[in-house]
């Protein structure tokens, strides 16, 4: 993730880190002009603002997998406090099925030279499991952070969501063959028709003899209206495409053209 000036948050934390560094050594020294302290001082508190108000969850790790430090978001997403998770190894909060995948792919991140992206999941606090995505960079040998720096999102209700959208196109999809009902949709600017399986079958064919799920209006003209239809299969199409009307329906028949004759069963 990144804030308005295009910096990763991973990036923030490294320079939060020189930042204090720098100042203790200022300090010191007794070097430092008092404003160019105060800068510094400013500075270090505009990162660890951006930090600590993320939305997401920043995590340090040394090489171990042991959490050395968590943001304050953690207590939100999944309800520990920082300094509950200082020091826990981060397997004890995968779920068990992840724990195997989680060490080969850590393995993997350690000898990554570019940030790894990654999908897990986190037993919350009150037991509840959470699917977090995070990107993670190693930073073990940046002595000004000494860590596996990742940035992590809760996306636990979009999994969700696309997890039932996959339940309902699955039963939309065998409502329509026990029906024997094909479905198609048709974008305007294309001129493309997209059929599903249950289409097809009704036509007695399939997507692969086809060519594919997509054609052209002039090619399903061809191919599958009889001749004598095409002019009003063509207008109603065009109706629709230009009506006004957002409640616009309208159905009608016309005969249809097989591509292969039916089979008949003895």
């Amino acid at each position: 993730m990144k804030d308005q000036s295009g910096t990763t948050y991973k990036k923030l934390l490294e320079e939060n880190v020189l930042l204090k560094q720098r100042i203790r050594e200022l300090e010191q020294s007794g070097s430092a002009p008092e404003k160019a302290w105060e800068a510094l001082r400013k500075s270090d508190e505009y990162y660890k603002s951006i930090i600590h108000n993320s939305s997401d969850i920043i995590f340090v790790i040394d090489k171990l997998a042991n959490i050395t430090y968590a943001s304050p978001s953690v207590e939100r997403i999944l309800g520990y406090r920082p300094d509950e998770l200082t020091g826990t190894r981060t397997l004890d909060l995968l779920v068990p099925e992840d724990k195997s995948r989680a060490i080969a792919d850590f393995g993997k991140a350690l000898l990554a030279q570019e940030p790894v992206p990654n999908v897990f999941r986190l037993r919350h606090k009150d037991g509840t499991e959470r699917t977090l995505e995070g990107i993670g960079k190693n930073l073990l040998d940046n002595p000004a952070v000494a860590g596996f720096v990742m940035n992590v999102r809760d996306i636990t209700d979009s999994e969700r969501i696309n997890s039932d959208l996959q339940v309902e196109k699955a039963q939309l999809s065998n409502a329509l063959e026990i029906a024997h009902l094909g479905h198609w949709e048709y974008d305007i600017d294309s001129d493309v028709f997209t059929f599903n399986d249950q289409f097809y079958k009704i036509f007695h064919t399939t997507a692969e003899q086809s060519g594919g799920y997509t054609m052209k209006s002039s090619e399903y003209a061809d191919r599958f209206v009889h001749p004598d239809d095409k002019d009003i299969v063509g207008e109603e199409t065009r109706e629709a495409i230009e009506t006004k009307d957002p409640y616009f329906n309208r159905q009608f028949e016309h005969p249809i053209l097989y591509v292969v004759p039916a089979i008949q069963e003895a």
